[in-house]
């Protein structure tokens, strides 16, 4: 079940990014860090963009993979790796992003806080469970 409820919030997550690189811009600036002077870090393009999409997708497919068995990947612990990955996200860089931001007064710093770290770290504990 747990692989399920994964599967389905990397699959949202995903067709949030697809639609990012078709045109949309609906809450986009929640989902970029900015500086101090409120500039976005980094301008994301259309092929980054989809590239982020797919690994999210891919993400979602692998939970259900790991979750239900149905391949073996344990000489690859690749959900442990995934757990990792999402664990750095949520320690993230000790300036913008993660547990351990200084800058906390951007609109991304309010939304990282309360649902994108708290997410992945979700996701993390989430994954090692299926794995295990």
């Amino acid at each position: 079940m747990l692989a399920v409820i994964i599967f389905f919030i990397m699959s949202s997550v995903s067709a949030v990014h697809f639609y990012w690189a078709f045109g949309g811009r609906r809450y986009i600036d929640f989902a970029i860090p900015k500086d101090e002077q409120d500039e976005a870090l980094f301008k994301p393009n259309v092929l980054t963009t989809l590239i982020v999409a797919v690994i999210f997708l891919s993400i979602a497919i692998l939970a259900i993979v790991i979750g239900f068995k149905l391949a073996n990947f344990e000489y690859l612990n690749i959900g442990y790796i995934i757990a990792g990955v999402f664990l750095l996200r949520a320690i993230g860089d000790f300036k913008y992003v993660g547990l351990f931001k200084r800058i906390k007064d951007s609109k991304f710093a309010y939304y990282d806080t309360k649902f994108f770290t708290p997410l992945v770290l979700t996701l993390a504990f989430s994954f090692v469970l299926i794995t295990i």
